[in-house]
């Protein structure tokens, strides 16, 4: 029992990447739907298939200042290769609530907005979003630092995320789209370091510091709600 408990957290928490988000907060009901993919390289001496992770987004503003989130969808480890569902087939199902609030004046034609993810209690990231309304679109940039759930188990859920004193950090650049759909598209790149055993000596493992850089593109389209 104590190990599915803990196995659950471990699903939940594994899957801290931040979806895509705007930094401007317009109050009311919003359903959106959104992707991610994010490039992967050879770790552990085995080949990484690319990630994809699908999603719902219910939020609700409350005015310009505070908005809440409930991403739900799959998180696709190896891809479209992945098979079946849950642990080990690296097919997992996520839940990424979000809370986001806005640092600028409402009137401000700047937006600059601090946003977290989290599982429960637990925190997943962290990040600034910042964004220009420029009329029709609005060029955006974000920094993002991404908890780590600690070095991969017998059963890692996303291994990308379970490293041994493991630090990642996120970049993006985008913009949304003002019109039918509000669409936002990032492209960024997420650093991802940490300790990697590469062999073994006669006072035991031989650890080196590891550091990759992906490439990862996001969209987010409103489906229902403010525009």
């Amino acid at each position: 029992m104590r190990r599915s408990a803990f196995a659950l957290i471990t699903l939940f928490c594994a899957a801290c990447f931040p979806i895509a988000q705007t930094a401007r907060i317009d109050p009311g009901l919003r359903l959106d739907g959104g992707v991610t993919v994010i490039g992967d390289q050879t770790r552990h001496s085995t080949r990484q298939g690319t990630d994809f992770i699908t999603y719902a987004v219910p939020s609700y503003g409350f005015g310009h200042r505070f908005e809440i989130g409930a991403p739900v969808g799959f998180y696709a480890e190896e891809g479209l290769s992945g098979s079946g569902w849950f642990g080990s087939d690296k097919n997992s199902f996520v839940v990424l609530p979000y809370l986001k609030l806005a640092m600028l004046d409402s009137h401000s034609p700047s937006h600059l907005a601090l946003v977290t993810q989290a599982w429960l209690f637990v925190p997943a990231n962290v990040g600034l979003r910042f964004s220009r309304d420029l009329g029709r679109w609005e060029p955006e940039a974000s920094f993002t630092y991404i908890f780590a759930a600690g070095p991969a188990g017998d059963d890692p859920y996303i291994t990308r995320y379970q490293e041994r004193n493991q630090m990642m950090l996120s970049w993006s650049v985008g913009a949304t789209i003002k019109g039918a759909r509000r669409t936002t598209i990032e492209v960024g790149v997420l650093r991802n370091g940490y300790d990697e055993v590469t062999g073994f000596g006669q006072t035991g493992e031989i650890i080196s510091r590891r550091t990759l850089y992906d490439v990862f593109v996001g969209m987010r389209v409103s489906v229902l709600g403010r525009r």
